[in-house]
């Protein structure tokens, strides 16, 4: 899900776009590790769970 969230900030999209256009990327899809495709809302609630801490973790 992080790899997905960061495809969404590189490209510029909105989840929605990003969960579209890995519709059609299955190889991408599988080289994440995912087996199938998420719910955009599903990436969007992710997101917004996670604290801020821990995304200055993840990115620190």
């Amino acid at each position: 899900m992080l790899t997905v969230h960061a495809l969404r900030i590189e490209l510029v999209k909105s989840y929605r776009v990003v969960v579209d256009l890995l519709s059609e990327m299955p190889g991408v899809l599988e080289e994440v590790g995912l087996t199938r495709l998420p719910h955009y809302t599903v990436l969007r609630t992710w997101f917004e769970r996670i604290p801020t801490k821990t995304w200055r973790a993840f990115l620190g």
